[in-house]
């Protein structure tokens, strides 16, 4: 949606008022505006599609085992799940919205912070084993090498991407979409961390486990 620059008139205590608001949400006063005649006149702007996205999520992954915080100047959605481990590791999702999508509609990056090696090199295999699904179950609905990686030790992020020829989707879908991806991907890589064994078979075990309810999530869910 293209922007214009204008003067107007507006009253000093409004202004005082929209500034108060602006600097509670970490926004600027055009934003604030924008929100206020878009929501007032019922016209659909990206910033307000990125607040009902947002809202949705929170409500989605509103449970004692996730912490939501969104930030809609950024454009980002910040959400930390809990380990439970001696070494009070870290897990934390931050999921970026793009205001003008089209098949990509954003990106997810996860980080992972311990001091445990084990548990590091844990992390490390069950994002190899996740891209593996994924490359192998899904990829094919997606235009050709367009969902891209970034790995790092302890550190992992991919691009949302809606599938090829996808019909029209709604903020609704497109929330519980990202909501069940987060979800699924912290069950798994926590069922996988919480085994502490490195014996090859068990590994092994593990990767077929976290397969089978891959596939199934994948069955019921929604792709992207």
């Amino acid at each position: 949606m293209r922007k214009s620059l204008y003067s107007i008139m507006i009253e000093n205590e409004l202004i005082d008022a929209i500034d108060e608001l602006a600097n509670k949400r970490a926004v600027d006063r055009s934003y604030i505006l924008n929100e206020i005649l878009a929501e007032y006149l019922s016209v659909k702007i990206p910033q307000i599609n990125l607040k009902e996205i947002f809202n949705m999520i929170q409500l989605n992954m509103n449970t004692s085992v996730f912490k939501v915080n969104a930030s809609l100047s950024d454009c980002v959605i910040n959400v930390k799940s809990p380990i439970e481990h001696e070494y009070r590791p870290a897990l934390k999702y931050c999921v970026e919205i793009y205001d003008d999508n089209d098949i990509k509609i954003g990106k997810l990056r996860l980080i992972y912070r311990t001091y445990d090696l084990h548990a590091l090199q844990r992390f490390n295999n069950f994002i190899d084993i996740w891209i593996s699904l994924e490359s192998h179950y899904i990829h094919r609905f997606f235009p050709k090498d367009s969902i891209k990686y970034d790995v790092e030790s302890g550190r992992f992020s991919r691009v949302l991407m809606l599938p090829k020829d996808s019909m029209p989707i709604t903020n609704e879908i497109l929330s519980r979409g990202i909501s069940d991806y987060i979800k699924e991907f912290d069950e798994l890589l926590k069922l996988y961390l919480n085994n502490i064994e490195s014996d090859a078979k068990i590994i092994e075990s593990d990767a077929k486990i976290i397969e089978k309810k891959y596939i199934e999530y994948i069955n019921k869910g929604i792709i992207i």
